[in-house]
């Protein structure tokens, strides 16, 4: 009885565990996320209610002194793409791929993503809704492409490229990596419609915005 009266004793003297605080952003404040050719995704900080931009963020800063990893997924993709060609000729079942350092750039752009976000406060994380997010790109390429040259050829091999870094690139995996990361961290996570026109950061601005107009009519 003394011995059980003692432990008792112990385990009520210990400090009580306290849960986890939720996180609590400011309400008119969402980083929309936006997702290009060149770089996989931009961020746009956005007090959506005036509809002031807080600060951009592209791929190359998210990544700071990692954006090295980048490049180097990017070469091995290009060496990798060469591979699976010959080996889909020669009939070989295994391909190569450069799915693991992939996945720790994703990682690390999501990263810094929810660290941009508590820095600001944000209490939402817009990302693009994938559903004809290729045909965006699509327009992307042809437009670059002419700008690129007047020829017809140069064109046409332009785009044919970038064709291939699209299909290279998953944004799926991307985006999925940094939803799942930011639930974990107590963010709302919604999805809204990436505009085809503008600049990389005017898209994440406008993904933010529309976001929170839907959510205004919604409500009305």
């Amino acid at each position: 009885m003394k011995r059980q009266q003692s432990s008792l004793a112990r385990l009520q003297s210990l400090p009580k565990a306290h849960g986890k605080p939720h996180y609590q952003g400011q309400p008119d404040i969402f980083v929309g996320v936006s997702i290009g050719l060149i770089h996989p995704i931009t961020v746009a900080v956005v007090n959506v209610r005036t509809g002031q931009v807080l600060i951009y963020r592209s791929t190359r800063q998210l990544l700071s002194e990692n954006y090295r990893l980048f490049n180097r997924q990017r070469q091995q993709q290009q060496k990798n793409a060469l591979k699976r060609h010959t080996n889909q000729k020669k009939g070989y079942p295994r391909q190569p791929s450069e799915s693991e350092l992939g996945q720790y750039v994703d990682r690390l752009l999501v990263k810094s993503v929810i660290e941009l976000a508590k820095q600001f406060q944000a209490s939402s994380i817009v990302l693009p809704d994938t559903k004809g997010l290729r045909e965006h790109l699509a327009a992307e390429i042809n437009a670059k492409a002419k700008q690129k040259s007047d020829s017809k050829e140069v064109q046409d091999q332009y785009a044919k490229q970038m064709r291939l870094n699209i299909h290279r690139w998953s944004y799926d995996r991307l985006l999925t990596t940094l939803s799942s990361y930011a639930e974990k961290a107590g963010m709302t996570i919604e999805t809204s419609s990436q505009p085809r026109e503008g600049t990389a950061q005017e898209k994440a601005r406008d993904v933010a915005l529309t976001a929170y107009h839907f959510r205004q009519v919604s409500s009305n």
